[in-house]
């Protein structure tokens, strides 16, 4: 999901989490969490967002017919998943799927802070790890927790 920018923001925001899978049941109750009621969602013609149109004033772009009509588009969120899926096939080569979480994660993190320069971005992440710790064992765990 994208918020697209406010005024006075510098940059649109992401927010992205692993999903069993692209149906209605699993993708709406995960929209609902994370977006407020009444506000304007873009999204493709996926069937699985028929339902939204309920909570939200919905406006659907077609991409068998066109990928822009005006303010409605999906070009934000995909710019987003081809950076991250250029990452995963670039960079890391071989991700596994019990890592996928902290991949998205780190991706998430690169395009929302990406109006940043190193310095301030870099403060950031020690910032986060401060009192953490990541040991071999639950880094190497295989149980898919």
């Amino acid at each position: 999901m994208v918020e697209r920018r406010k005024p006075g923001h510098a940059h649109n925001r992401v927010r992205a989490m692993v999903v069993d899978n692209h149906k209605a049941s699993t993708l709406l109750p995960r929209l609902r969490a994370s977006v407020l009621p009444g506000s304007v969602l873009y999204t493709d013609a996926l069937k699985s967002y028929q339902g939204a149109a309920a909570d939200y004033r919905h406006h659907v772009i077609d991409h068998a017919v066109r990928y822009v009509e005006g303010r409605v588009h999906t070009n934000t969120i995909e710019n987003f998943w081809s950076c991250l899926k250029r990452t995963l096939g670039g960079t890391y080569i071989a991700p596994r799927a019990f890592h996928l979480d902290a991949y998205l994660d780190e991706q998430v993190f690169r395009f929302n802070e990406r109006g940043e320069t190193d310095g301030p971005r870099f403060a950031k992440v020690v910032k986060r790890a401060d009192g953490r710790r990541l040991t071999w064992a639950v880094l190497t765990d295989k149980s898919g927790r």
